[in-house]
């Protein structure tokens, strides 16, 4: 009997559901245990408690370096902090992209209160290897700023 492995690369998520905690779990264990994913989308879904809690647990662990967020809802905001947390974690992350939310000021100004409390937050940033919805971050200030920016507009 052969074993085949399969080194997922690039990933997209459409309107995914999530009904129980065990499918929020498992879902973002099977992210972290991708170690050749790249790029990762998560489009059109309604995320649960139970996945930014998970995602917030191991965010660290998640290997991607190109992360877009589009469309996503939030059940609510100690929800969409866990999530913001756990992209202040993410190692290799070096393109983040979050577009059409309706809570996307609340998500970026949670983003920015996040990354300013956490130190090493955003680990790529200080190698000058991080963009923020199209535009590279040279710095930690000029993140925050940007983040301030799309807060308000």
């Amino acid at each position: 009997m052969s074993v085949v492995y399969v080194k997922v690369r690039t990933l997209s998520l459409h309107s995914i559901e999530l009904p129980t905690l065990t499918s929020s779990e498992n879902l973002v264990e099977s992210l972290c245990s991708m170690p050749h994913l790249k790029d990762l989308s998560i489009q059109d879904t309604d995320v649960t408690e139970e996945f930014c809690t998970a995602m917030k647990a191991k965010g660290a662990s998640i290997k991607v370096a190109i992360l877009k967020l589009k469309g996503i809802d939030f059940p609510s905001s100690v929800s969409l902090e866990s999530l913001a947390v756990s992209l202040c974690f993410m190692p290799n992350l070096t393109d983040l992209s979050i577009r059409s939310m309706d809570e996307i000021e609340e998500l970026l100004s949670t983003l920015k209160d996040a990354a300013t409390s956490i130190q090493g937050s955003f680990p790529k940033i200080s190698e000058g290897k991080f963009s923020f919805n199209g535009k590279a971050q040279m710095d930690r200030e000029s993140f925050l700023e940007t983040l301030n920016d799309g807060a308000n507009p």
